[in-house]
């Protein structure tokens, strides 16, 4: 599987975590990453060793959460992330895999 995480109110909430996660996924075979509205030029530290990043740069002050939530449903589709793990799951498109984190 390729299993990406949103960086704001996601991983960046509970980095611990997810670190653990990404290197328990990574060490059964599967691919994980990021993926965020933020701009690749505000990357913040990462603590595990990523398979990919999509930073879609994004101004998510001046977008809706659904438009938000769209161009990252948009990004699994093209580059095929099966799951995805994010605070604002309620928005996305049915047709995506995505795991609200409260």
């Amino acid at each position: 599987m390729i299993i990406s995480f949103d960086l704001d109110g996601t991983y960046l909430a509970h980095p611990e975590v997810f670190d653990q996660l990404a290197d328990m996924l990574q060490e059964s075979g599967h691919e994980v990453g990021i993926l965020t509205n933020r701009h690749e030029n505000d990357r913040p530290e990462i603590g595990f060793d990523t398979d990919f990043e999509f930073f879609l740069g994004q101004d998510s002050d001046k977008m809706d959460v659904q438009e938000r939530c769209m161009g990252k449903a948009e990004t699994m589709m093209i580059e095929g992330i099966d799951l995805h793990y994010d605070d604002e799951a309620d928005f996305f498109p049915d047709y995506v895999n995505v795991i609200k984190i409260v």
